[in-house]
């Protein structure tokens, strides 16, 4: 927000995947005036309304934020977890930049420990009908980490909100799915801007 308004920016849309998500949630809630639109990618509301990861990848998750290892072997051990099976097998290719990506600017372990238990505490579910923007919801049928039904969850609770479902992709699906997403979020822009200025 701070930024936006060094910028010189009075309002934007605001996008945010995972993580991001909760933040693009916080900043629509908190300065409802700065954002034009907010588009969530594979997030959740947190808390005891929140569907999570299987057991089995909570732990291997917590693992992954814990272990000493490279940058590479950190973004490696991601991928089971971010990319579909499907989107793995069709093209390794794609696996592998997606790792060399991942792998440019590493968090600390003292980052995703933060991170985690950021994750752990969030909730938002009560306060999301305060959300007053419209909003996109994205969300890959494959994700493993932060399970479909989490956009629905949002989608009900948000006033003005439209859920989009990408088959076959798992979290990363800006990723997996990229030009799709990128369409989705510039007509959806597209058609916020237009209704701003219709307004003016």
């Amino acid at each position: 927000v701070q930024l936006l308004d060094a910028l010189g920016i009075v309002a934007a849309h605001i996008v945010g995947a995972s993580m991001g998500g909760m933040i693009a949630q916080e900043v629509a809630i908190q300065y409802p005036d700065k954002a034009l639109s907010v588009c969530l990618i594979g997030t959740q509301c947190g808390g005891t309304h929140a569907f999570g990861a299987a057991p089995e990848n909570a732990k291997a998750l917590q693992e992954l934020a814990t272990l000493d290892m490279s940058p590479q072997e950190r973004a490696r051990g991601w991928v089971p977890y971010t990319l579909s099976q499907g989107f793995r097998a069709e093209h390794p290719d794609l696996v592998e930049e997606y790792v060399r990506i991942s792998a440019l600017h590493p968090p600390t372990i003292a980052g995703l420990r933060a991170q985690w238990g950021a994750l752990m505490s969030y909730d938002s579910w009560d306060r999301l009908p305060l959300i007053t923007a419209p909003a996109l919801i994205l969300q890959g049928d494959e994700d493993v980490l932060v399970p479909k039904e989490n956009a629905d969850v949002l989608g009900v609770r948000i006033p003005d909100a439209r859920v989009v479902t990408i088959p076959g992709a798992g979290h990363s699906l800006h990723f997996e799915a990229a030009e799709q997403a990128n369409s989705l979020l510039l007509d959806f822009f597209a058609e916020i801007d237009a209704e701003v200025a219709g307004s003016e």
